[in-house]
């Protein structure tokens, strides 16, 4: 019975942390990662020597915002597993 409580405590402070720390920390990382692809793409996107580079910094981009729809949605389903394990002994 007291083993049974500890592991619910246990529980309910992972998911406070994850959900006051984990996921805020992510989700500045997941946006400055975007940032980052489009400022290092600039000069693809911009197309200043006219090398018609346009659609190779346009699809970076959309690869790198690709990458971070995929990390959020891993990021819901962990959280989502873990909202949801039965503890029972």
């Amino acid at each position: 019975m007291l083993l049974n409580v500890m592991l619910l405590s246990i529980k309910g402070d992972l998911q406070v942390f994850i959900n006051d720390y984990g996921v805020p920390v992510v989700a500045a990382f997941l946006i400055l990662a975007v940032g980052s692809g489009i400022v290092k793409n600039m000069d693809l996107l911009v197309d200043k020597d006219g090398s018609g580079s346009r659609r190779e910094g346009i699809m970076n981009v959309v690869w790198i915002v690709g990458y971070v729809i995929v990390a959020i949605a891993v990021l819901a389903a962990v959280g989502s597993l873990i909202a949801n394990i039965k503890m029972t002994i």
